[in-house]
């Protein structure tokens, strides 16, 4: 390397901390190095060079496998859940809708409340004394579950491209697999998707902690 390219390199992205994912991304799928360059006319080996380093400081951090394994399990998981406790509500909803005060029926109640605190994991009380708060806590419990649902859908439809690079059908990591990858990690951590303007490194700590809660999750799931 001359010692002018090396001028010129240091006007290049150099590092995951500063490279934008986005930039990252079309680096590694289109190959398209130009996207590293700030400043100047570096060579074409000169690109590579920078784009070799880049790419081994991303894969010694990357959690990509590890969040599609987690992903796949919670959202089954999910399904499950919400499955059950759209159920277990509507046998609340059945028998409230005959007389909530009677013994017989609140002994045969009591497991399905807790199922279904259990499935939301909330700890309402679903008190036959006051039939106000009962069907308070009965649209609380309907509004959470579909809130549960939404999340899945939501889940669901962004984890598909990421689904196919894994399944065997032979489907390569396209730009929207790793978009999709970033929103569905910003979704599971902040409730919301994220656009890619942030760095490779800030984009690789967002799947590290999605990964984190995705694990809390399947914990869950286990008691």
């Amino acid at each position: 390397m001359t010692e002018q390219e090396k001028t010129v390199t240091m006007k290049l992205y150099t590092d995951i901390t500063t490279l934008p994912f986005a930039a990252f991304v079309d680096c590694k799928v289109n190959q398209y190095h130009y996207g590293l360059i700030i400043e100047g006319n570096p060579s074409t080996e000169v690109l590579q060079t920078v784009w070799a380093t880049i790419n081994q400081q991303y894969a010694d951090v990357e959690e990509e496998e590890a969040f599609y394994q987690k992903v796949a399990i919670v959202l089954v998981h999910n399904q499950i859940r919400n499955t059950a406790a759209a159920e277990y509500l509507k046998l609340l909803k059945q028998d409230i809708a005959r007389d909530p005060s009677n013994k017989v029926v609140q002994e045969k109640l009591g497991p399905v409340k807790m199922k279904v605190n259990e499935l939301l994991n909330v700890h309402l009380s679903f008190g036959p004394e006051c039939s106000t708060m009962y069907n308070a806590e009965l649209k609380h419990a309907e509004e959470l579950i579909a809130k549960h649902i939404e999340d899945w859908n939501v889940s669901t439809s962004l984890f598909l491209p990421i689904k196919k690079v894994y399944d065997g059908s032979g489907s390569k990591k396209s730009t929207k697999y790793y978009i999709n990858m970033l929103k569905l990690a910003g979704y599971s951590v902040y409730g919301k998707v994220v656009n890619s303007v942030i760095t490779t490194y800030e984009a690789c700590d967002l799947i590290r902690q999605a990964n984190i809660r995705y694990t809390e999750l399947q914990s869950q799931f286990q008691k």
